[in-house]
């Protein structure tokens, strides 16, 4: 059995990642990923047998498994798991679940609680996940190889590999983060680019912009038309925590937005920035702007800036 991932010193958090990681438990529980949940490969890692199999029955003490695809370890094909009244997991006749698995033999004990539970919706899901869960496994305790498999996810096509690699990325147990400067710049490409999902796209940028080389590469969202502003938020922060030189050309595409949500955002990094190019367009946003948000955020950012 692997044991847990070895714990190799890692850079300390770039402060505008540390508010970031703050956030990521409301946006997992946002998007439906259960808040506290430990990072995927850690919990396989406390794994004998790994298997995706599909519930068969429900008894008092026990849950019978059918058609079982083993990952790692021996175990047959139909088993027996221990069902502990404690966990409060929803066992189902017919649900297909990715079970990490403690015991020599069956009957197993699951490792996963009620929050960390997969359940594999329909057989697509559970093909996604059979062909990705090799790679995790093979990657151990590797930090590049764990962040590659990850990443491969969080760009793939399939939502809940999607949702463990974001949750994995940003939990502070994976020691994932911040990533390489070199990798924030293909993250950063990989937030602008409109065909990816909305959350993939918001991960991404908060990886990007953890580094000051990333954080320059967001830059261009201020001038898209249809921005995220939950990505125009964070490529803002990164460029006021790294003063990047593009930063004042930014900060006005920003307050120059048709998008009022982007606009609102950067009224607020206007004023923390002290960047007077920016702040000298606030009173007409506080008198004229249409939005009712954007003319109150103007007019706190003015009594900020002025104190």
């Amino acid at each position: 059995m692997l044991g847990r991932p070895m714990r190799a010193r890692r850079p300390l958090l770039p402060l505008a990642l540390l508010a970031i990681l703050g956030l990521a438990g409301a946006a997992r529980a946002q998007h439906g990923m259960p808040v506290g949940a430990r990072p995927l490969h850690l919990r396989l890692a406390e794994a004998d047998v790994v298997a995706i199999a599909t519930v068969a029955d429900v008894g008092e003490g026990r849950v019978e498994l059918r058609d079982a695809a083993i990952l790692r370890g021996e175990a047959p094909a139909a088993f027996q798991l221990k069902r502990a009244p404690s966990q409060e997991i929803p066992y189902a006749v017919g649900l297909t679940l990715l079970l990490p698995l403690r015991g020599a033999r069956a009957p197993y004990v699951l490792v996963d609680d009620a929050r960390e539970i997969v359940v594999l919706r329909d057989a697509a899901a559970a093909d996604a996940w059979r062909e990705a869960v090799p790679a995790l496994l093979a990657a151990g305790s590797d930090h590049d190889a764990l962040l590659a498999t990850y990443l491969g996810w969080l760009d793939g096509r399939q939502e809940g590999l999607r949702e463990a690699a974001a949750a994995a990325v940003l939990d502070p147990r994976s020691e994932l983060v911040p990533v390489s400067p070199e990798r924030s710049v293909e993250r950063a490409g990989a937030a602008l680019d409109p065909a990816a999902p909305a959350p993939a796209r918001r991960v991404s940028a908060i990886l990007a912009g953890a580094r000051a080389e990333g954080a320059s590469a967001l830059l261009p969202v201020l001038r898209d038309p249809a921005a995220d502003p939950q990505v125009v938020e964070t490529a803002l922060r990164g460029a006021v925590q790294f003063r990047l030189a593009g930063l004042d050309d930014a900060l006005l595409a920003g307050l120059e937005h048709d998008n009022p949500e982007v606009r609102r955002a950067a009224v607020r990094f206007a004023a923390a920035s002290g960047s007077a190019t920016a702040q000298v367009r606030l009173p007409a946003l506080a008198a004229h702007d249409p939005d009712e948000g954007v003319r109150r955020e103007a007019e706190e950012a003015m009594g900020g800036a002025g104190q």
